[in-house]
């Protein structure tokens, strides 16, 4: 039997119309300006934020947030480390929050250390202690903004009752996506033993593996069916599935690859120094796999100590091959997306594309068609 890898980053949940890209999260992020609050809110076209109605009644003065699921408002003290990450986006309109964070962090936090010395003078403060309180404040927002994006999916996917009509018309809107196309086949293939790895925290992944499966065993001739999910924390994680970086049920690892110098007191930004991190063994995931598909991942600098030196080997020629290495599949959104996973193979090949080419069966796919 065959062993195949299926590598999931976020373009896997853009592919499916989540709002998962860290634009999305850090756009979300506003500031109420009356209370001097940060707000992450998913809907706020209705939404007034210098509103009376948002009085001191709506707010945890024991913690730094509160959530206000009614309206999926979340809401943390004014945040200097948010501040300056929406600043730079604001200017750059960046995509990658982890290589963002490291770039302040290798200026160390120059801004943010202005103000906390301003503040300082009014209270005593240790610089590395509120910078990693912010940190900690930023992985929270993120971690509670896609728990309501994996639960709009939920959602979507399982209502309280199903008729025949709607069960087939949301298979019909998901099957229309190539995540969910690809995902389908991978399953439906018996001569393959398939392993996730995951690097986004959602369960978006877990969820649409379940209903796959409950839609191929369920008596669709039925009129009405009565759904058994009624609670997220009831789709369980199969065995084959590996959170590379934890996930919003738990705790998300959050951070900066160790190849990025920072000053020791910034130490805790690095993923490794995370307690939740923890061997998956990726080096032999991808060398015992004998085909891997790449969707939505884009193979970043914050991951690449994960897969560089898989690809510097599989470019090696080796005289005892009687076939190509390694099927590799790639998923990509149109021409951009090609030229970003193309620039990163380059990298991560020392310059080595022609060879990863010529020793392996590498297939391009544009998840846009």
């Amino acid at each position: 039997m065959k062993n195949v890898l299926l590598v999931v980053g976020n373009g896997f949940d853009l592919n499916i119309g989540l709002k998962t890209s860290y634009n999305d999260f850090i756009g979300s992020i506003k500031l109420y300006k009356k209370r001097n609050e940060f707000r992450l809110t998913v809907d706020e076209s209705s939404i007034n934020f210098d509103d009376e109605i948002y009085n001191e009644s709506y707010f945890d003065f024991e913690g730094n947030y509160f959530i206000d699921e009614e309206n999926e408002i979340i809401k943390v003290k004014k945040n200097y480390l948010i501040q300056e990450l929406k600043g730079l986006h604001e200017i750059d309109n960046w995509v990658d929050l982890e290589y963002m964070l490291g770039v302040i962090a290798k200026n160390n936090f120059r801004n943010i250390e202005q103000i906390i010395m301003d503040l300082k003078m009014k209270v005593n403060i240790n610089p590395s202690n509120f910078i990693k309180d912010e940190y900690d404040e930023l992985k929270l927002l993120l971690k509670e903004y896609l728990k309501i994006q994996s639960k709009k999916l939920f959602s979507d996917l399982y209502p309280p009752m199903w008729d025949k009509d709607s069960i087939l018309k949301m298979y019909n809107k998901y099957n229309q996506f190539n995540s969910f196309k690809t995902l389908k086949e991978l399953m439906d293939t018996e001569s393959i033993e398939l392993t996730i790895l995951n690097f986004n925290y959602t369960y978006s992944l877990i969820y649409l593996m379940d209903f796959i499966r409950t839609f191929k065993r369920m008596n669709i001739s039925s009129f009405i069916i009565e759904n058994s999910n009624t609670e997220e924390t009831e789709i369980t994680v199969p065995h084959k599935h590996i959170f590379a970086h934890g996930n919003i049920r738990k705790e998300i690892v959050f951070g900066i690859d160790d190849k990025e110098n920072v000053e020791k007191q910034y130490i805790f930004l690095h993923k490794s120094f995370d307690k939740l991190k923890t061997n998956t063994n990726v080096p032999k995931l991808l060398n015992d796999s004998a085909e891997i598909v790449f969707f939505g991942s884009s193979l970043g600098k914050t991951d690449e100590s994960y897969f560089d030196d898989f690809f510097k080997n599989i470019c090696i020629y080796n005289d005892k091959m009687e076939k190509r290495q390694k099927r590799l599949m790639f998923f990509y959104y149109k021409y951009d997306g090609y030229v970003d996973i193309f620039n990163r193979l380059i990298e991560l090949t020392n310059h080595n594309t022609a060879k990863l080419k010529h020793n392996n069966n590498i297939q391009f796919i544009d998840s846009s068609y």
